[in-house]
């Protein structure tokens, strides 16, 4: 009985290993067919494909580059835009306060009082 628990249990690796063995050539038909060049050209040869790939992470390389420069300018853009609002809103906040009333107290009535005083002399004489 011992005996052929242990023979049924290496059959079954047995047949476990020959479904692996399946499954790797499938994949690797399935490679090999997505390699094969199409009818009417040359087969590709390995340095073909390494240039290939060099060439593709060149093309990346570039781009992420120029994506970069344009990431790198959007940010200038924004500061300089930031600051011009910061600079205008500094101006409508002064231009807002020149309209403010001006107390009896202030340096402005008094200048006002002044030219009054001076504007009155000029037309008297």
């Amino acid at each position: 009985k011992h005996i052929e628990q242990e023979h049924q249990g290496i059959s079954a690796e047995l047949h476990e290993r020959f479904s692996k063995i399946d499954k790797l050539k499938k994949r690797y038909e399935l490679i090999m067919f997505t390699m094969e060049p199409p009818e009417g050209e040359e087969e590709r040869t390995q340095a073909y494909y390494v240039i290939k790939a060099a060439q593709d992470k060149e093309e990346l390389q570039r781009q992420g580059d120029e994506l970069d420069a344009k990431i790198s300018k959007g940010e200038k853009e924004l500061r300089a835009l930031e600051n011009t609002l910061q600079l205008l809103h500094n101006q409508n906040s002064t231009y807002r306060k020149s309209f403010s009333k001006v107390t009896e107290t202030s340096e402005e009535y008094e200048d006002k009082l002044k030219l009054e005083e001076q504007k009155q002399a000029i037309g008297e004489k």
